[in-house]
């Protein structure tokens, strides 16, 4: 088995029927396939209405604690209401995980599906959100291959005189409006294509107010290119586009990487149907995506950035950490109030919990590693992470760890067809500091600015924006 399921099960819940995925709702952490509801083996009812005594008996025989601080207990009297899944639903859910495990991996692709559903659950509002978007992507269960079928063709770079095309995910968490105006002027090209997922908890007036600039913004892009080279569009351009999902952030949670992964679905839906950007500068197929936050900045140009990846089409940019911490995948965690809790269990008669976890880690923990998220990926590494059973079942195995987002892709092209085709460097400068858990950008961390550094993060000080922008993007103007 490998470690690649992210987009996958995205994917392959798109090619089920859409009543599957929006209309049916099942209970207790079930999930619909074709309409009819996957449910743990503790409940019963055509849609997992119907609880037996695993959840009473569970009830009150566990606890969750604060990951840095063993000491720290949570106490809940709203019955764990402001938890994705209640705990107990989790643990009683593994007896239908050993079950799926144990049986022989079907031919058919809906079977497939159907056994991936019944060892990774219970399923979340948060689960199926990003299944819907991945839904629209994807048309038939039928296209979903397995590792074994998948092969990787090396590309060629791409010739001299022809323009390198990119793609751009811009991750937005909190208020940017100081810094997202200098983020684009400094990324911004209409050849290359941006899409922008703005976590769900955001205001709405903050949302509102980036729709309004964007719009802005390409008005005023479009104008520029028309006077200064005399093409000109009837339209502003669109190549700034807004995820149509947008899903609710808590740090050290799976839901990075879901937010992640559901800007990159629609990404390449975009870029593969017939309403295509309307620059007159666009084509149709970028090369390589970069994923960016708003905290982000380049420090280079993005004409740099072009000619630097024209001879690398095949490579893969993935930071890699010298340590791993195993406790953050063997062990179980949860986003409960917005913040990420272990679950401790005293209930392993009942359900052994984290079976499926053991299996998992134990079959592939020689690919598993750590880094940052922030990474530049080719576009067929994407459209693998997408379209396979094995990216599929990497981010499923990742639901309950601690901070996914920094192992998933150190461990999902560790077993794919492109673990020869990467670098463990992310072209991006991070000032770590002795006694810091994350690195904050000053100006005089700008003089550090390496070869192969194209951005840096993070950057909370405008006046560190506004100095990289005219040191180092608009140079000798």
């Amino acid at each position: 088995m490998n470690i690649c399921f992210i987009l996958s099960f995205l994917w392959l819940f798109s090619l089920v029927s859409s009543d599957a995925l929006g209309e049916r709702e099942c209970k207790n952490g079930g999930i619909a396939l074709d309409g009819e509801c996957i449910c743990p083996s503790f409940v019963s009812g055509s849609s997992c209405e119907f609880s037996d005594e695993c959840s009473k008996m569970v009830n009150d025989r566990y606890s969750l604690i604060n990951p840095w601080n063993s000491n720290d207990v949570f106490y809940d009297d709203k019955g764990f209401s402001g938890c994705d899944v209640k705990p107990e639903i989790i643990c009683c859910w593994q007896n239908k995980s050993n079950e799926a495990i144990k049986n022989e991996v079907p031919t058919n692709n809906k079977d497939k599906l159907a056994r991936l559903l019944s060892i990774y659950g219970p399923w979340s509002e948060m689960d199926k959100r990003l299944l819907k978007s991945l839904n629209k992507y994807w048309g038939s269960v039928d296209t979903i291959m397995d590792y074994s079928d998948y092969v990787h063709v090396p590309v060629t770079p791409t010739p001299e005189g022809q323009k390198v095309k990119i793609a751009f995910i811009l991750m937005v968490h909190a208020n940017y409006a100081e810094h997202i105006p200098l983020l684009f002027e400094s990324i911004y090209d209409p050849y290359h294509d941006y899409i922008i997922h703005v976590d769900s908890a955001t205001s709405d007036d903050s949302y509102n107010w980036l729709v309004r600039f964007v719009e802005s913004f390409l008005t005023r892009k479009t104008l520029e290119v028309a006077s200064s080279t005399g093409i000109k569009s009837k339209i502003p351009y669109n190549n700034i586009r807004f995820t149509q999902q947008r899903i609710k952030g808590a740090w050290g949670s799976i839901a990075l990487v879901y937010q992640n992964m559901a800007a990159l679905s629609e990404l390449l839906h975009w870029s593969e149907s017939s309403s295509s950007s309307s620059s007159p500068f666009a084509s149709s197929t970028w090369q390589h995506v970069v994923l960016l936050s708003a905290y982000d900045m380049p420090v280079k140009r993005i004409s740099d950035l072009e000619e630097y990846l024209r001879n690398r089409r095949d490579t893969n940019f993935i930071s890699v950490s010298s340590t791993t911490r195993l406790d953050r995948c063997q062990n179980s965690f949860q986003s409960c109030y917005g913040t990420m809790k272990q679950m401790m269990f005293d209930a392993h008669d009942i359900c052994p919990f984290g079976a499926y976890r053991n299996q998992f880690y134990n079959e592939t923990r020689y690919t598993y590693r750590e880094g940052s998220q922030w990474t530049i990926i080719t576009r067929e590494f994407a459209q693998y992470l997408l379209k396979t059973f094995d990216g599929l079942e990497t981010i499923l195995s990742l639901k309950q760890n601690l901070i996914p987002d920094e192992s998933f892709y150190q461990t999902a092209i560790g077993s794919s067809p492109f673990k020869h085709y990467h670098e463990w460097n992310a072209l991006r400068y991070l000032p770590w500091r002795d006694g810091t858990t994350h690195p904050v950008v000053r100006i005089e961390d700008l003089d550090k600015i390496g070869a192969t550094d194209y951005f840096t993060r993070k950057i909370a000080d405008h006046n560190v924006s506004y100095t990289i922008y005219h040191r180092f993007i608009k140079r000798d103007e």
